[in-house]
């Protein structure tokens, strides 16, 4: 079945409360339409509230916002689960907003849904290969991919994608 995430572009003066109790009332709904709002993030400085949801069609996720709330989404786009989770985490069924520790051992706080992309690429690494050898090349890349996915995991960091000597990756928080 399709994954789609709807954004609501307009919730200025929406609380926290007000965006937990929609998704409640949608889990009460969805089952009538053959739909699953599986998490829900908020980013209350930009107005905007983003669900995912996996859906028989846009129709069928929308008719369960009007049923339940009547907050319908401003846009939805088809997603794909990997890629989701890839930029934002888990895509796991949740009645709880998604909330991130703001530091590493810390309190968890809100989960905007923002992200800091970053991409890495060695540079000349064609022409390293020419000078080392394939051999020596590869084992200089594996030792460079061991080192930045270190520092992902210690700067709580998402592998988006990975070519070679080049990734793609996401962080919550620019610091």
């Amino acid at each position: 079945m399709p994954i789609y995430m709807d954004v609501h572009n307009k919730a200025q003066g929406v609380t926290v409360d007000d965006v937990v109790q929609a998704h409640v009332l949608d889990l009460k709904v969805q089952g009538e339409y053959g739909v699953r709002y599986l998490r829900y993030w908020f980013n209350p400085e930009a107005g905007k509230i983003f669900c995912l949801v996996e859906a028989p069609s846009v129709v069928a996720a929308v008719t369960v916002h009007e049923k339940s709330h009547g907050m319908l989404p401003d846009e939805i786009i088809e997603v794909e689960k990997t890629l989701v989770e890839a930029f934002l985490g888990s895509a796991e069924e949740s009645a709880d907003v998604a909330t991130v520790p703001e530091e590493p051992g810390g309190e968890p706080v809100l989960d905007t849904a923002l992200r800091t992309i970053l991409f890495t690429d060695v540079e000349g690494s064609t022409s390293m290969t020419q000078r080392l050898g394939d051999e020596a090349a590869h084992r200089l890349v594996q030792e460079h991919n061991a080192i930045i996915r270190n520092a992902l995991r210690e700067h709580r960091g998402n592998e988006v994608k990975t070519i070679g000597d080049a990734f793609m990756v996401s962080f919550v928080s620019p610091r």
